[in-house]
């Protein structure tokens, strides 16, 4: 077999193997788990206000 050959078939190799594990486990990538980011009433507040600037 030719390199190029050789190396197509290693990444269609490692794209089969990706494909199954993620298959098997979907923990991996689960996007349950996202970070919520709580924004304090006095930032919404001032965030609010220049939005409003800004856009009137």
């Amino acid at each position: 077999m030719k390199k190029s050959k050789k190396f197509i078939l290693a990444v269609v190799v490692i794209l089969v193997a990706a494909i199954a594990i993620i298959l098997a486990k979907p923990d991996l990538v689960d996007s349950e788990e996202t970070v919520k980011v709580e924004v304090s009433e006095e930032v919404q507040e001032t965030s609010e206000e220049l939005s409003d600037e800004i856009f009137d």
